[in-house]
Order: C-alpha cells, then structure tokens, then sequence
C-alpha cells in the first residue's frame, strides 16, 4: 500500500538521522561499542530462538522480583501515612506532599536516565538507582520526629529530612523502572519479549496491592 510504504519510508529516515539500526519487534536493542559499533548489550541465549535458558530466567525474574519490590515500597506509605503524620506532628498538606515530592523526583529524572541509557552502561545505571533507592529507604525507615520539634509543623527539620529521603527515593526507582525493561527487550524477541514484559508489568499491580497490605498490617 502507498501509505504503508510512505510511513516505512519515513521511519527508516528518521531512524537514519539518529544514527540507529532499525528497531522492530524481532531485533534486540543495541549498544554502542569501542570500535564505533554497534552491539547487543544483554544477550543470555539466542535471541532469535524460542528457547529461553536458564540464564534468561533468572534475570527476568530477579528484575520482576525487584519491581515487585519496588512499587510495595512507593505504595507503603499510603498505608501507614497516618503513623508518618502523628510522627511528625504533620497535617494533611505535610502528608500529601510525601507522595507529591516522590512524584516530582520521579517524572523529572525518569526521562534523564532514558537518554543516558541509551548512551552509556545501564547496568550501571541502574545499579546505581537501586542502591540510591535502597539507602535512602534504609534512611528514612530510622527516622523519627524528635519532641522539641513536633509543634514546629511546616517548620519541622525532621520531616523535611524524610520528605528529602521520599524524593531520593524516586529518583533511585526513575533508573530502574526506565532501564530494567530495555534490558528485558535485549533478551527476546517477538511474542516472547511481549511474554516477558507482560510478567514485569504484572509486578505492578500486586506490589501495589502488596504494599498496601503492608503498609496496614505494620
């Protein structure tokens, strides 16, 4: 058809501009290398197969298993934001902004580590995401809100010190919920990367309802 040629036409030359291979459904996505270029990142098998080793499993499942991990933790918090309130003395406003600076830390950064993921390592990447993710997790499950500062409100140092732990928080977890499913499409192709990425999205829902959970049985 004209149109369909058109559009496949126009695709292959912006690809071209950017200075990347064409990238449909039944290729890996690619790296940059020493010698100019290019290569696949996160082999684990043969990509083009149907097989999925051993190798290939326990990365897809180490990644759903921290994302699984990763939104209980975002969503905690909602279980247990009137403990965090009475910790710190806070109001409603103080409590809203807990979710509102994770948020905003999130949706700024997410967008960063997408462009250096495409240009640098992002095993790096995101491994320093997690680890930002976990120490300030770490952080902010210490903290408490000390007596002499509980009537201060808004002018409380502890719960800006928390609420600065919730924002770092979101930058951590930007890197890995952008990075850790390209690294799954590095892996497989046609209906099973769908397959794979349909089981790390479905970390989402559960960790979800898991964080809940957790947040109001603690």
């Amino acid at each position: 058809m004209p149109a369909q040629q058109l559009t496949e036409r126009s695709k292959d030359r912006i690809v071209g501009n950017m200075g990347l291979p064409p990238n449909s459904s039944q290729v890996a996505l690619m790296k940059k290398v020493d010698d100019g270029g290019l290569d696949v990142e996160f082999k684990g098998g043969n990509a083009t197969s149907g097989h999925v080793t051993t190798r290939q499993w326990i990365t897809v499942g180490v990644l759903v298993y921290v994302n699984l991990i990763n939104y209980m933790d975002r969503l905690t918090i909602a279980g247990i934001l009137d403990d965090v309130k009475k910790e710190f003395n806070a109001n409603n406003a103080m409590g809203g902004l807990l979710q509102t600076a994770f948020i905003v830390s999130y949706m700024i950064f997410a967008p960063l580590f997408g462009y250096l993921g495409d240009r640098y390592s992002r095993k790096a990447i995101m491994a320093a995401g997690v680890f930002l993710w976990s120490i300030f997790t770490l952080i902010g499950s210490f903290m408490s809100g000390r007596p002499e500062h509980l009537e201060k409100q808004w002018g409380n140092p502890d719960f800006w010190a928390f609420l600065g732990c919730r924002a770092m928080v979101g930058i951590g977890e930007a890197s890995y919920s952008t990075i850790a499913p390209t690294i799954i499409s590095d892996m497989f192709v046609k209906d099973m990367r769908s397959k794979m990425l349909a089981l790390f999205y479905f970390a989402i829902p559960v960790g979800s309802g898991l964080g809940y959970i957790v947040g109001s049985e603690t």
